[in-house]
């Protein structure tokens, strides 16, 4: 979904970049800087590859929120 400046609503991008129990979300459409382009791909698979790290260290059960 290539989205022109300021045509997502402001909350949507940082609501899909938190967590929802074990699901992440990455993309060049969701990403803080780059939107649309490779390089917003490469930055939002980043931060999702580090969440996703700190969800597999996390013990046992617990799932990542946004107070880990």
């Amino acid at each position: 979904m290539a989205h022109a400046p300021h045509r997502l609503p402001r909350h949507l991008p940082g609501w899909l970049q938190a967590p929802h129990g074990n699901v992440l979300f990455a993309g060049s459409d969701i990403a803080n800087g780059w939107g649309g382009f490779i390089d917003g791909a490469i930055e939002s698979g980043m931060e999702a590859a580090l969440q996703a790290a700190s969800l597999l260290a996390a013990p046992r059960g617990a799932a990542l929120t946004d107070n880990n």
